[in-house]
């Protein structure tokens, strides 16, 4: 906020009065980071204290009011939040697969989900600009580049409004985006969604399909790689600041706390994306559920909820599993300083590769037999995922720098 403007709000609050709204207020803490101005609302209370905030938003937890009224400098006894909670009745058919590792089957897969709708637009979310940048120019090979387009941050201004003129105006059918694509794009016809990588804000993206609540569709692809691309745009490509650095100690602790919460978050969306029998519109849901809200409904027409009408599962006593896999990470993690969650499953079924036995056939938690009720790799991935959510495990996700010539 500059000074003119500034002065300005303080003589009309002065005579007048003055209210403060904040719409979209998730962004205080999704988007510190990325766009900086966000943080400058948190001098809001200290220029005008006796002016009343209000917060707008329809995907804020309990414990995000907090954050939020923690940042702001808002007495959180003292504050109010309008809360929209109206994407639990909408249209959209929630659908996760894992991404093809061929180039050329991932885009086939695309243009397939595509070619579902006979009418209606399709926006396709990147997690990177790079990733937009390669996907247009290969999906220009497939289809008509009169009907595709690009949007991201780097952008310039007068290229973003042409886009999106362009966009309402029934010119572009598929738009290629990052997570920028996001305040003041909606239109009425958009059917399909596709997130080429772990959807971040997968109620504000997926949502822009039900603006006309008819049905639409949701698909998520994602892979375990996309934790690297997903953690560097959180780290902005910064190395960690020396705590020994003058001013180092402060902003260490502050970008530690952002990591951390960012780690935790990329867990949560990795467990959505690979559970199997869990309702994907239920999950989200009661991700957002306040103590006094209703229970939630299945929609028992996602990708889960047929593969459970489908396959009739059983519930089956893993707790000698969760106890076998505890005591894995323990002996490993007594013998070696650093482990990857591969050690663990390998241990966890006994593989018998020769790498595998040489590395650990010295370890009787590894030799002793037992009878394991989790027979895939999938399903323990499963379960060590669940533990790091429940802070049972302690897991890091460490990026380190490609070596260059």
């Amino acid at each position: 906020m500059n000074a003119g403007f500034r002065s300005m709000l303080q003589r009309y609050s002065t005579t007048n009065g003055i209210r403060f709204v904040v719409d979209e207020a998730h962004y205080i803490l999704d988007q510190e980071n990325f766009c900086k101005s966000w943080a400058y609302l948190r001098n809001l209370k200290e220029l005008f204290p006796s002016s009343p905030i209000l917060l707008l938003t329809a995907t804020c937890r309990q414990i995000d009011l907090q954050e939020i009224t923690s940042r702001l400098e808002i007495n959180y006894q003292q504050a109010s939040l309008i809360r929209n909670i109206s994407f639990e009745d909408n249209q959209i058919v929630y659908e996760v697969q894992k991404k093809k590792e061929n180039k050329a089957q991932f885009l086939n897969e695309i243009i397939n989900i595509y070619n579902e709708i006979e009418t209606g637009k399709c926006i396709i979310y990147c997690p990177s600009v790079k990733g937009c940048e390669n996907l247009i120019i290969e999906l220009q090979t497939k289809i008509s580049k009169e009907i595709i387009a690009m949007y991201h941050g780097e952008l310039f201004a007068k290229q973003k409004s042409a886009v999106l003129f362009d966009w309402k105006s029934e010119k572009i059918r598929i738009m290629i985006a990052t997570n920028a694509f996001g305040m003041g794009v909606n239109v009425p016809d958009v059917c399909i969604v596709i997130h080429t990588g772990f959807p971040m804000s997968i109620i504000q993206e997926s949502g822009r399909a039900d603006c006309d609540g008819l049905p639409a569709k949701a698909f998520i692809m994602y892979s375990r790689k996309d934790i690297r691309t997903i953690m560097g745009i959180y780290s902005n490509g910064q190395p960690s600041i020396d705590a020994n650095e003058e001013g180092g100690e402060k902003e260490s602790i502050e970008r530690t706390k952002y990591l951390s919460e960012a780690k935790h978050k990329i867990r949560e969306v990795l467990f959505y994306c690979s559970s199997i029998y869990q309702c994907r519109k239920k999950a989200i849901v009661d991700y957002f559920a306040w103590p006094e809200n209703l229970a939630s409904r299945e929609c028992n027409i996602c990708d889960n909820c047929l593969c459970r009408a489908s396959d009739n599962p059983v519930w089956v006593d893993i707790r000698a599993d969760v106890k076998k896999m505890l005591e894995i990470i323990k002996a490993i993690t007594s013998e070696r300083q650093q482990i990857i969650r591969n050690n663990v499953i390998d241990v966890f079924h006994q593989f018998q590769a020769k790498e595998i036995k040489n590395k650990f056939r010295e370890m009787p938690v590894y030799l002793e037999k037992f009878s394991r009720k989790l027979k895939t790799k999938e399903d323990a991935f499963l379960l060590l995922d669940d533990l790091v959510l429940r802070d049972l495990v302690k897991e890091d996700i460490i990026l380190t720098k490609s070596p260059t010539a």
